[in-house]
């Protein structure tokens, strides 16, 4: 999908929490190597500290966000432009959403 996507300026954060009774550790390599790209971060958050700021009390999994250049991220978790989960299902508007912000914006 990222190849896709050739504005340099997008950012991606991937996030990493435990889900699964087996996701006691952080990703290994072959999960972190999905993401093959030098615009991506990962982060492994053994706590859920970013489920517990976008949905207190779940657990957010297999979603996907868009947010605008610039946005500040304080103490509440800033309103996406675009998001949707699972990935699978909602992947195509995600396309057509990162298309439409070309190159002055958006990352996910």
């Amino acid at each position: 999908m990222l190849r896709e996507v050739g504005d340099p300026n997008v950012r991606v954060f991937v996030v990493w929490e435990p889900v699964l009774v087996t996701d006691w550790h952080a990703p290994g390599a072959g999960a972190v190597g999905r993401v093959p790209d030098a615009r991506v971060t990962q982060f492994w958050d053994p706590g859920r500290a970013l489920s517990g700021a976008m949905r207190p009390g779940r657990v957010v999994w297999d979603y996907v966000a868009i947010f605008p250049a610039g946005v500040h991220w304080g103490a509440v978790f800033p309103a996406p432009q675009f998001s949707g989960a699972p990935v699978v299902r909602v992947i195509d508007d995600f396309r057509r959403r990162m298309s439409a912000n070309g190159p002055s914006g958006g990352g996910s």
